[in-house]
């Protein structure tokens, strides 16, 4: 057996000039095995080892940065007026200084700036992390694909990704004023249950509509008014301009936003261009996660929310006469997966809005969003619910015919979601043996070592940036383990591709001050982020983009957390396995 150090060498991936990648840090250690029998995955020496080696001094200061970037940015009510990108803004009472990201331009990236929403005041809610909406990134952005202006959202996508790592973190042995991952942990659990609408949950909450009677969802920070004069000046006399910024783009969304700008067909005006249904993504999401909260920390009394779950087999890819003309990878077959709205598509578009308005009026089949419903279920113990079986089947062949690379993601247009958001079903979802789903993670382990590049880091699809791609799919190969890549006979490139992934993260961290402007936390403690990177999208990516430093940060903490723990050498899940004991180390700093 022995220990050496990755090698480093290639460039950093982004449109425009390409630059050397930083440095692999030297003390991310890479295990090779080099005897004729197998490695030793079952004996507690071999793992101790392991787990020695790569828990370093750097790499534990570097995930205890990270917690309390992740701290010091979660939204909670301060003292003062604060940024509202870290600090509860509460309406009507200016609370917080409402911020707009602006784009520096020439790879500086982006400036908060106040002052620019007028009357329109800025939301968030208590517990969630802040991440923004990119419009027209393709037409209108930068070589990142970030735009000129970014406007932060709220959704429990982003709370439900940061929250999952948070689990794996243990502070209970460290003085009260430094265990900070319950606190967090109960204020991003309880701001999930604001999503719910009606049976099951939503990408936005609900709130009053603006141009009708009827609630809606939607962006909690773009005023509908507002867009909808936009839309009525693109749709006429800026027509020429909205078709020269959407020329070439995978979808064309005007007819669309004709459709919702007629007042004959659509009553409830331009409400309904945000007004999305409920969805199987965030409700499987949400549940999984109260699943996670009500096992690791019961105190709080959360509760899977089973009834929400149970709408999920309702709506199935099953004896449907409609197809999406865009976006629709199936072929017109019937693959009887989860759909991803839950709502009926037969009935007429701009009815019951109460349900939300379906966008094109078509559900469609999305691959991450049935490896989701496949954590959700299994986690819950419900894997014998219709459509299970199903969706099952349609991810493993779609591994298996790599269709994941190209077609079937409609929201998400981040290349690694899938091979993240599967593996951590099949890993947390207990199905490790499984000899189907096992065997597709040996094929996706194969497809992600072709992927990497030469200095450690993943390509991200239509993502110009590396360090979420490359977070994610380190977590993927972590959750995929040695046992798979042993029985593939890649157990020492799995190690070298698993340690190349960590020492890219640990060369791409960027520090990060944590006294900023009155947020808590340890002025004399370091903190550490990772670039926004891209995970989700509206319309492929086209229309807008979803980006957010904290959820960036939150999936590198989890693979060096991962990486740390030897979550690879085992099939134990975020339940039964171990936790990362934090040192509180900054609270001797900071004296």
């Amino acid at each position: 057996m022995s220990c050496t150090q990755p090698q480093d060498a290639g460039e950093i991936d982004g449109a425009g000039p390409r630059s050397a990648a930083p440095p692999v840090r030297p003390d991310v250690a890479t295990i090779q095995w080099p005897h004729a029998g197998p490695p030793p995955l079952s004996s507690r020496r071999f793992t101790d080892f392991v787990t020695n080696v790569r828990a370093t001094p750097e790499i534990a200061h570097t995930i205890n940065g990270a917690l309390l970037y992740l701290h010091a940015t979660q939204i909670r009510d301060r003292s003062g007026s604060l940024s509202s990108l870290y600090d509860h803004c509460q309406t009507p009472q200016r609370t917080c200084e409402e911020v707009v990201l602006v784009n520096r331009l020439g790879g500086r990236g982006y400036r908060e700036v106040s002052g620019l929403v007028g009357d329109h005041r800025i939301r968030n809610a208590v517990g969630e992390w802040a991440n923004t909406i990119h419009f027209l990134p393709e037409r209108l952005g930068d070589a990142r694909g970030q735009s000129l202006l970014a406007v932060q959202d709220s959704n429990p996508f982003v709370t439900a990704g940061i929250l999952y790592p948070l689990y794996f973190l243990d502070d209970t042995s460290l003085p009260p004023h430094g265990q900070l991952t319950e606190p967090m942990r109960s204020l991003a659990v309880a701001s999930l249950a604001g999503y719910r609408r009606g049976e099951a949950y939503n990408f936005w909450r609900e709130r009053p509509g603006e141009t009708s009677p009827a609630p809606r969802t939607g962006p909690v920070n773009l005023p509908v008014r507002r867009i909808e004069t936009l839309a009525k000046l693109l749709m006429g006399p800026l027509n020429p301009l909205w078709k020269a910024a959407t020329a070439g783009q995978d979808l064309q969304p005007e007819g669309w936003v004709r459709r919702v700008l007629d007042r004959e067909e659509n009553p409830y005006g331009f409400d309904a261009a945000f007004n999305i249904p409920n969805d199987a993504d965030d409700t499987a999401i949400v549940v999984a996660t109260q699943k996670l909260h009500s096992l690791l920390q019961p105190r709080d009394g959360i509760t899977p929310d089973m009834a929400a779950l149970r709408v999920l087999p309702r709506f199935r890819d099953v004896g449907r006469t409609k197809h999406a003309a865009y976006g629709d990878w199936t072929g017109g077959r019937a693959t009887g997966a989860f759909l991803t709205w839950l709502k009926d598509e037969n009935l007429d578009t701009f009815s019951a809005p109460g349900q939300g308005i379906m966008p094109l009026g078509v559900n469609n089949v999305v691959c991450v969003v049935n490896a989701n419903a496949l954590f959700s279920l299994a986690l819950n113990n419900a894997s014998g619910w219709a459509g299970f079986g199903d969706a099952r089947r349609m991810l493993v062949d779609v591994v298996h015919a790599r269709a994941w690379v190209d077609d079937c993601d409609l929201y998400y247009p981040q290349l690694m979601m899938l091979p993240y958001a599967l593996s951590r079903a099949v890993r947390d979802g207990g199905m490790m043996h499984d000899p189907a789903l096992r065997a597709a993670m040996g094929v996706l382990l194969g497809d992600l070592l072709k992927m990497q590049r030469e200095d450690g880091s993943f390509p991200g699809g239509k993502d110009r940036t590396s360090e979420l791609s490359t977070a994610l799919a380190a977590s993927a190969l972590l959750n995929i383990g040695a046992e798979v890549a042993q029985d593939a006979g890649l157990f020492n490139a799995h190690q070298r591709a698993v340690s190349r992934a960590i020492g890219y993260l640990m060369a791409s961290r960027q520090s990060r001050a944590l006294a900023l402007s009155g947020v808590e936390g340890d002025a004399g403690a370091e903190g550490f982020a990772w670039r926004a990177g891209l995970f989700f999208a509206g319309a492929d990516g086209t229309l807008a983009q979803w980006r957010s430093e904290p959820y960036s940060t939150a999936i590198s903490l989890e693979a060096l957390v991962k990486f740390a723990l030897g979550h690879d050498l085992t099939t134990a899940t975020v339940v039964t396995g171990p936790r990362w004991r934090l040192d509180g180390s900054w609270l001797r700093a900071a004296r």
